[in-house]
Formats: structure tokens, sequence, C-alpha cells
């Protein structure tokens, strides 16, 4: 095949959204978004059939296109699943494997999604995206993407990154992670930090919080500001996400990067950049135990902008994100980005 084409990126992630492992919800997320990406095990297939009994790792990504509850047991072989069932998905190996491309793949197929049969899970995913020219520098702490979480039974915790500005720029976007559905947040931005300060001892850019709600679902979201924030060149700023505990769930969970966990060994934390506030006082993650201390998942997205006399902070908004469970045990989301700086 020809080799890819080289230039500048055309687009840039905007919203990642993963699912739990569980029918309807794949289902439902199929109709809304078209298709997702799965993994499943390419060990055993019959033509265009895939069934695999044993329990073994994931080792393959494919695009999940749709689904037949009727779909024939007998077609299976030499193994047989129980019941009727089966997901359609389209393979990348070319038109001359399976049905022109696509497969079915039995509903209990062992190696799907991988983590209830004792494996690291790989779920459902769907990603969508967004034009490259709408930001140009990015802002952040946890190149590695989550790996656990901050958890609560409080209400709200809000978590915070600090960083120092390069230039003068207008923060434009706020990228964070979210592991539970139908959870409100709120954006603040906090301008002028004193060295060492916390995140408020700063000025709040908005009179009041930006309220954002991420409906039936979560995973990596980008919310834009209506009123982008001008920062100043060598001004240290933080950017806040208040996670509210959803109505039904004994627990909040707020993800972060810790180096506890195995292949996050080379995490990099500093003091003085990510904290957390249960309401009364501000916790400096990297002054924290063991199990606690990591980088907070928020994320700033800037375009240059000179100095203008005012601030143009106020009150902000944001996308309503909707759909699916999300569910992280055993997994990972990373995003690779530059850190700290312009691309």
């Amino acid at each position: 095949p020809p080799a890819p084409a080289k230039g500048p990126a055309q687009f840039r992630l905007k919203n990642a959204y993963y699912f739990l492992p569980k029918p309807e919800i794949i289902k439902a997320a199929i109709m809304k978004f078209g298709a997702l990406s799965i993994a499943y095990g390419a060990y055993k297939e019959n033509g265009a059939n895939i069934y695999t009994p044993e329990s073994l790792p994931a080792n393959h990504a494919v695009l999940l296109v749709g689904w037949d509850d009727n779909y024939p047991k007998e077609n299976f072989a030499p193994a047989r699943p129980e019941n009727n069932g089966a997901w359609k998905i389209q393979n990348s190996w070319g038109t001359d494997v399976g049905a022109d491309g696509f497969y079915w793949i039995s509903y209990e197929d062992k190696t799907l999604f991988g983590a209830e049969n004792g494996h690291t899970a790989i779920l459902p995913a769907t990603f969508e995206m967004m034009p490259a020219d709408v930001y140009d520098g990015i802002y952040f702490h946890d190149p590695l993407g989550m790996s656990c979480f901050i958890t609560t039974t409080d209400d709200a915790l809000t978590a915070a990154n600090a960083f120092t500005a390069e230039r003068d720029e207008k923060i434009v976007y706020v990228g964070f992670m979210t592991g539970q559905d139908d959870q409100d947040c709120e954006i603040q931005i906090y301008r002028d930090i004193p060295k060492g300060g916390s995140p408020s001892a700063g000025k709040a850019a908005f009179a009041a919080p930006v309220p954002c709600r991420v409906l039936d679902g979560g995973g990596y979201v980008s919310i834009e500001l209506d009123n982008p924030v001008q920062i100043r060149k060598g001004e240290r700023f933080a950017v806040a996400v208040t996670y509210k505990r959803p109505a039904g769930d004994g627990l909040l969970a707020v993800p972060i990067e810790n180096k506890m966990v195995p292949s996050y060994e080379k995490a990099v934390l500093n003091p003085n950049e990510s904290y957390y506030s249960l309401g009364n006082e501000w916790r400096d993650t990297y002054y924290d135990t063991e199990d606690l201390k990591g980088n907070v998942c928020v994320k700033a997205f800037t375009v240059s902008s000179p100095v203008s006399a005012t601030n143009n902070g106020g009150s902000g908004g944001c996308d309503v994100v909707s759909f699916g469970l999300l569910g992280f045990a055993g997994a990972a989301f990373f995003v690779f980005m530059k850190k700290n700086n312009r691309i």
C-alpha cells in the first residue's frame, strides 16, 4: 500500500468515551455513534465466524458495527456457543478475508473485552475529533493518562493543575477525565497565583464556576469556554474541575495518574503542580500518601493572544456530553501530547 501522507495534523481528539461491556449499553452506543472500537483474541475463526471458548487475552483491535441477536450458533465451528447471537465487526485485513472484510463474533466469545475473564480490560470505545486549528498550546501534567482514582464519600471533590504561562495566550478549552455516569461538574480558572500558592490563592476568572454535566457516560472530554480566559507570559494559573458525586453512587471517583500502578512507574510528580480539595483546604498531591500521590487529569488548551487591557474571563459554558456507562477497572486511557508546551 502507498505510504501515508505526511503533513500537519488536521484533527485533534475532542472526546473519548469508554463503555462497560454490557450488550444493552453497547447496542445503544452503536446506534448513537455508528461504530465502536473493540478488541478480541484473534485465535480461531471459521470463515467469517469467530468463537473462542477459552479465556485468552484480547490481542487485536477491530471496528464493531452491528449485531444480530438471532445469528445462528450453528455457524460457529468446531466449538459452538450455547446460544444464538453475534456482533458484526469490520476487520483491518482487507476485503479478501471473512465476508468482504466483515466477521461475526459470538456474544459468548471468551476473549472479548478481557476484564470479565481475568485479563487486562480493553473496553469498547468511540472517539470524537475536532479541527486541529482550534488550539495551538497544551498544558498538562499527566502524559501517561489515568491509572486509578481518588475516591471519597463526600459530595464533591475539586481537582486542579497549576501551570506557568509560556506566552500571552487565551485558554479556550478545558479537558478532563471522568469515570462516572450522570455526573455534574464545574470548571474554574485561577489567575495570578503566587509562587508556591494553592489555586484559590489566585483570582477566580469566573464570577461563578462554569457548570457542566456529563450525562449517562464519561471518559475524556474537552469543554469549550464561551468566554476564553486571557493569561500573560510568566503568569502562574490553575485549571480546576469540581466533580460531584452522582445521585445513588456511594463513592465519588476522580481520575489521577499514580506511580503505584504497574507500567506507570515513570510518571513524573512535582510539588506545586497537582492539587485536590474537599472544600476546606487544598492538598498538594505530591505530599500526599502513596495511594493518593499523583497528577490529576486536568488540561488547559490555549491559543496565542496578545494581552489586552481587560481580561476576557467571564461565565463560560460547556457542551453536554452524553452516553454510555464508563468503566475503567483494569483499563487505562492514554493521551500522548507534548507536555506544557505549544504544538
